[in-house]
């Protein structure tokens, strides 16, 4: 993914701002002071939106229905970063809707990310949390399960 190819929070990414929002997604001390962070990831017409805020901020909490990320999508991740740097990534549809193409442009999102975090330099555990590899299990996008955001990345090893 090309950085001109990245929204972040409404803005065209520039290299410095995400290589900071990389930073404070493994940075302990980051992640404490702001309870971790909130996220939205899509993809639509092969541009990449993230939405990202910190959980917490002037000491209430943050929610996940006003994070914008892009224009309206059927197929996107929310979930967040918790404050030990727990991944949470999840999606809203039904097992009864998970149709072959959505299952597919599910798997790309998961890799996707994956690849956005160590593409630049990442340096967290990336640990799943087990919501997020419940719901991967039981969708039956990755076979075995991931448990890391490492094992998403490309030539992972994951079957699709």
């Amino acid at each position: 993914m090309k950085i001109k190819d990245l929204i972040i929070n409404g803005e065209a990414a520039k290299t410095t701002i995400v290589s900071k929002m990389i930073h404070a997604f493994y940075d302990s001390n980051i992640l404490k002071s702001c309870g971790g962070y909130i996220i939205t990831y899509k993809i639509y017409n092969n541009i990449t939106y993230i939405g990202v805020k910190p959980s917490i901020i002037d000491g209430q909490r943050s929610n996940h229905y006003d994070l914008e990320a892009g224009p309206e999508t059927k197929v996107y991740l929310t979930g967040g970063i918790n404050s030990t740097g727990e991944i949470s990534l999840l999606f809203k549809i039904q097992n009864t809707e998970l149709t072959e193409k959505i299952k597919s442009e599910l798997k790309e999102l998961y890799i996707q990310f994956a690849n956005l975090l160590t593409k630049n330099k990442y340096k967290g555990s990336g640990e799943l949390d087990w919501i997020t590899k419940k719901i991967i299990e039981e969708s039956r996008l990755f076979e075995p399960v991931p448990s890391t955001i490492y094992d998403l990345t490309s030539g992972s090893g994951l079957s699709f």
